[in-house]
């Protein structure tokens, strides 16, 4: 694998994909036959102590799956960033983690109001540090071989929610105000959060490359998660949670957010954001999946790139359909064989 020679041939691709108002991207996410690491449990490793250890295991596997991509011409470029499940992006703001063994969670900080008035936005904060020392580090490490790509960040209704904890959404009712105190201090926070990483990851010929492995022009932020908003009314995500994400969008030329299929009554309220420029259909258990829910909001999906994880038979049975729009299909192959016969069919739409 080449770094500079993928990017040379791929890029071009991908920016005049953006530039139409239809087309289709492929990224083979993941190849069923390939050989993979043995990676250890989250809840095992020591962090932030074991930081350096633990990303090293990551590079190595990034290095093991595109080893084996020689034949995938697809249209993803090789990146690498720092994860650590979902906690990182609500502790760097305040509190402490619990690592899990295949994700981490927040443990809710503002037990109380009173402790809202103590978070102060710090370089300081372990976790922070931790995040970034990440992308400095890895940017280090793989220079030549593999770009980083954004991490991305919660809401600030989702941060919100992490950091309160559940009671959160009762306080939507009982004390509003200190809701919205909490809710301008997480957009700032997620702003803030956004602006470390562009400067530690820099510009890739004018763009960034998102969390989602999604390159987009101009000030470009993803992904970006709404997932409290399942929680909410149409009425009460616009009053405490489009304002302060509205905010935020606004701030930037792209923004790639993610959704889940339970909160698609509030779809209409977050996809009308006009810096909202790709949005992620999840595939969750019992419900509907991205390619449904992609027909029931074909309209307001209309001028949007949309995010897709097919299977092959969604995609066939779907072909008429997509032949029309903007998307980027994330697909799971079963061998380099299956990858090839899915890219040729997705360019040939």
């Amino acid at each position: 694998m080449e770094l500079n020679k993928l990017v040379e041939e791929r890029l071009p691709r991908i920016k005049a994909f953006c530039k139409n108002t239809r087309g289709a991207l492929i990224n083979i996410g993941a190849v069923a036959s390939f050989k993979v690491t043995q990676s250890r449990p989250l809840s095992s490793w020591n962090f932030p102590a074991d930081l350096f250890p633990y990303l090293d295991t990551s590079i190595e596997a990034a290095e093991l799956h595109w080893k084996q991509r020689d034949e995938i011409n697809d249209d993803l470029l090789p990146s690498v960033y720092p994860w650590f499940g979902i906690a990182e992006h609500s502790a760097i703001v305040a509190g402490e983690i619990h690592f899990a063994e295949e994700t981490s969670f927040q443990i809710p900080y503002i037990t109380s109001w009173d402790k809202l008035d103590t978070i102060v936005l710090s370089e300081n904060n372990k976790w922070f540090k931790m995040l970034m020392d990440g992308f400095r580090y890895l940017k280090e490490k793989t220079e030549g071989r593999f770009l980083v790509r954004q991490r991305g960040a919660y809401s600030p209704m989702d941060m919100a929610n992490a950091l309160r904890g559940n009671d959160f959404f009762s306080d939507l009712y009982d004390c509003p105000e200190n809701v919205h105190a909490l809710l301008a201090l997480c957009e700032k926070a997620v702003c803030w959060s956004f602006e470390n990483q562009r400067k530690i990851i820099g510009e890739l010929d004018g763009g960034w490359l998102t969390g989602y492995s999604v390159w987009m022009p101009g000030k470009t932020a993803g992904h970006f998660s709404e997932d409290a908003s399942v929680m909410c009314s149409s009425q009460m995500y616009c009053e405490f949670g489009r304002p302060y994400t509205e905010n935020f969008c606004a701030a930037h030329d792209n923004v790639l957010i993610h959704l889940h299929g339970v909160g698609k009554h509030v779809f209409p309220d977050i996809i009308s954001i006009p810096q909202c420029t790709c949005v992620e259909l999840t595939n969750d258990p019992n419900c509907p999946r991205g390619m449904e829910l992609f027909r029931e909001f074909e309209r307001d999906l209309s001028n949007k790139i949309v995010l897709l994880h097919l299977t092959r038979k969604e995609f066939e049975d779907n072909r008429e359909f997509l032949k029309s729009k903007k998307i980027v299909i994330d697909y799971a192959a079963e061998s380099v064989e299956d990858a090839k016969a899915m890219i040729k069919a997705v360019r040939s739409l």
